[in-house]
């Protein structure tokens, strides 16, 4: 039963950071400008450092994910998951955030490194981090149905549960969960941990200097995890090509919309493209798939020869243009021209995969039935933030049942030490 718990925790760990501000030591991450006028990317910068600064606000996130026609569901299901809530920083939890920022901006993985020598910048995050917020599951009639049959678990079509973090400690209501698992049942509906305590704990145990060894370690090579060679120099080549989000700033393309009304202000719409075929067809993705398909010969113990290997390639770069023609990768996002805060935005993912699903399926010759005319996913983030440093009274729920660390199994980090 704790198990369980401790990975709702978890997830709910990584819910609470999905909603920090997108763009919160005096220094900032540098925002993508493009070719922008040193007007509007002075407008950019001002509006990252305002985010970072927030001492408080209101946000609703919803990501969303619309499939039509994919092999082995039904024809049209869609998901949405909704974050809605109030955020707090203390000072000490902004410049936290503000410095992993910072670190992320130049490559992900170098924040969990940042963790491994430093926990301190996570304790700080939640320990001056208060929060309130409603997590919303909303799921199709098909994707219940196809639970339903395939994993005999009946799942209601909307799921909501609340969760808080108040001085360090973690609470989360399982009122609604309890139908679901039935070992929940002799619990209080609302459960705590002192999350703050368990992360001081794992640093106690070396549990983050760990994981940040491991990440060190195959980025230079050096074998890690019992992967062989050939993985680990697609670790290294993917960390090339996708870990430095200023690498795919030449496949980007930026642009100031027209203005519109935020009510007492204007705000300010900037619109962001990603060249999908531009990247597919570079050098660094190349080399990605390159190695994925000397893995895949591999593991299949076939004896194909690197030039059937990069045949295989140069077909794959030579259908590429009809293959990701229909890919759109975009994003948009609202700044008050008065208060420079980012007030909405909203990405999409949105990819046309019947010529991809057609050629798999002639090629590989497997039966995936009668294929629909239009096989697509689309892939939406959408975010609305408001009440800007406005006070937030959050309090703990009375009546919280306080789980045990020693009980509460923390393998999700605990494994790589």
């Amino acid at each position: 039963m704790l198990k369980r718990v401790s990975i709702l925790f978890l997830t709910a760990l990584l819910v609470l950071s999905s909603a920090l501000p997108a763009f919160a030591t005096n220094e900032i991450p540098e925002p993508f400008c493009g070719d922008l006028d040193d007007e509007d990317c002075e407008l950019l910068h001002a509006s990252t450092a305002a985010m970072f600064d927030l001492a408080s606000y209101t946000t609703a996130v919803r990501y969303s994910v619309y499939q039509h026609g994919l092999p082995e569901l039904p024809l049209e299901s869609e998901a949405a998951f909704l974050v809605e809530g109030q955020y707090a920083f203390s000072e000490a939890a902004r410049d936290a955030i503000r410095t992993l920022a910072v670190i992320s901006r130049q490559e992900p993985l170098a924040a969990v490194e940042a963790i491994g020598e430093s926990p301190a910048l996570l304790i700080d995050l939640y320990s001056g981090m208060t929060a309130d917020l409603a997590l919303t599951l909303d799921l199709s009639e098909s994707w219940t149905r196809t639970l339903e049959d395939e994993a005999d678990l009946e799942w209601p079509e909307v799921t909501t549960v609340h969760m808080r973090l108040v001085e360090g400690v973690l609470y989360f209501d399982i009122r609604e969960l309890k139908p679901l698992f039935p070992e929940l049942e002799e619990m209080n509906d609302w459960v705590a941990i002192e999350l703050v305590r368990a992360l001081q704990q794992l640093a106690d145990e070396g549990a983050f200097a760990s994981i940040a060894a491991d990440v060190a370690a195959s980025s230079e090579g050096r074998s890690v995890w019992g992967l062989e060679p050939a993985t680990l120099n697609l670790i290294t080549t993917m960390r090339s090509a996708f870990g430095r989000p200023q690498t795919l700033w030449p496949y980007m393309e930026i642009s100031r919309r027209r203005d519109v009304s935020l009510g007492e202000q204007a705000g300010a719409v900037f619109r962001t493209e990603f060249d999908v075929l531009g990247f597919i067809l570079s050098r660094e993705f190349r080399n990605v798939i390159t190695q994925v398909l000397q893995i895949a010969a591999a593991s299949d113990e076939s004896d194909m020869a690197q030039e059937e290997i990069e045949q295989i390639a140069g077909i794959f770069w030579f259908l590429a243009p009809s293959l990701f023609r229909d890919l759109e990768v975009s994003g948009a996002s609202t700044i008050g021209l008065d208060d420079l805060y980012q007030h909405s935005g909203k990405t999409v993912f949105d990819w046309d995969l019947t010529a991809l699903i057609q050629m798999i399926s002639g090629l590989s010759g497997e039966d995936f039935g009668d294929l629909a005319d239009e096989i697509f996913i689309l892939f939406t983030t959408e975010f609305e933030n408001s009440a800007f440093n406005e006070e937030a009274s959050i309090a703990a729920p009375e009546d919280a049942q306080l789980l045990p660390l020693d009980g509460l199994e923390m393998e999700g980090l605990r494994e790589f030490n």
